[in-house]
């Protein structure tokens, strides 16, 4: 199986309450948060990834983005690294 690195954009603004959400704009309803922005940028690309298994798979249809920038989602095991 040939697995392939997909880079999309990720937002992380911190909120009022002092933790940090963390969104991906090109995948509709792909959220997280966490107390601090390492936790939040961790927790999207988990959400991304899980995100991505479903709309592959069929289940569900999700829509698959066209690619953009920031975030790349590595293949499991491997070391994700998140742009700036």
């Amino acid at each position: 199986m040939v697995e392939s690195i997909m880079t999309v954009k990720v937002i992380v603004k911190q909120g009022e309450d002092g933790y940090f959400v963390a969104s991906c704009p090109s995948l509709k309803s792909c959220w997280s948060q966490a107390k601090d922005r390492q936790e939040a940028r961790k927790n999207i690309r988990e959400a991304i990834a899980l995100y991505l298994e479903i709309s592959y798979s069929g289940t569900v249809k999700a829509p698959i983005p066209s690619g953009e920038s920031t975030t790349s989602i590595l293949p499991s095991g491997s070391r994700s690294r998140v742009g700036a």
